[in-house]
């Protein structure tokens, strides 16, 4: 399986064009941001377009920069998948994502206090098994591919207990302009293509239980 990872778009489509027809891949992972503070019928124009350069699944969550009304916005028929506050099966996978961000200091359009994401992923997670739970954010952990400009981390605390609780297999995750990165939370692989907006992504092979990323900009 060759994932195609995106996040932090806001709007660059011609960037986001040139990446679709650069790879091979067989489904899209998108951790949120697709714009700036613009209208769903923005995204949907955006899925529109992606549908003319691929049909590849779609799966993704919202960012915290994203119109609140793309928390429940999904299209199935079209193989786009939402899948913040869900858990759907990919594969010998399943994939469980959480959107917007934790409380930051601009009141942006998607935000969530710390227990409010660390209790609803805790109520998804205790239900299926981790050790093939692949975790799609948009925001990273704490302390974890987080740090902005003034060196300051700014990840949720309550992901990274998420994640330090249930060591799922995986976590995608984006948000965090200044980062590029792959590292560890334990034994999970924590993987931040950086921002689609700047030309950044990642292809992520997964073999079974191997994950292998690839980081790159276009």
């Amino acid at each position: 399986m060759r994932i195609l990872l995106l996040s932090d778009i806001h709007g660059k489509i011609s960037l986001l064009w040139k990446i679709l027809k650069r790879e091979n891949f067989d489904v899209i992972f998108i951790a949120g941001d697709f714009t700036y503070f613009e209208h769903l019928s923005c995204i949907k124009r955006i899925f529109k377009k992606m549908r003319e350069i691929t049909s590849s699944p779609i799966y993704f969550v919202p960012g915290n920069c994203d119109p609140p009304d793309l928390i429940t916005f999904s299209d199935e028929s079209q193989k786009i998948f939402n899948v913040h506050e869900k858990a759907i099966p990919f594969g010998d996978k399943v994939v469980v994502g959480f959107g917007g961000s934790n409380i930051t200091p601009f009141s942006t359009l998607i935000e969530f206090p710390e227990n409010v994401i660390k209790d609803k992923l805790t109520s998804i997670l205790e239900k299926i098994n981790p050790d093939k739970t692949l975790l799609l954010t948009h925001v990273p952990p704490y302390n974890t591919l987080d740090k902005i400009y003034s060196g300051e981390h700014v990840g949720s605390t309550g992901l990274r207990e998420i994640i330090e609780k249930f060591n799922p297999l995986a976590v995608f995750c984006g948000h965090i302009h200044e980062e590029q990165g792959v590292t560890y939370i334990g034994r999970t692989i924590v993987i931040h293509p950086g921002p689609a907006m700047k030309g950044y992504y990642a292809i992520v092979e997964i073999n079974k239980d191997k994950i292998a990323p690839i980081l790159r900009k276009i």
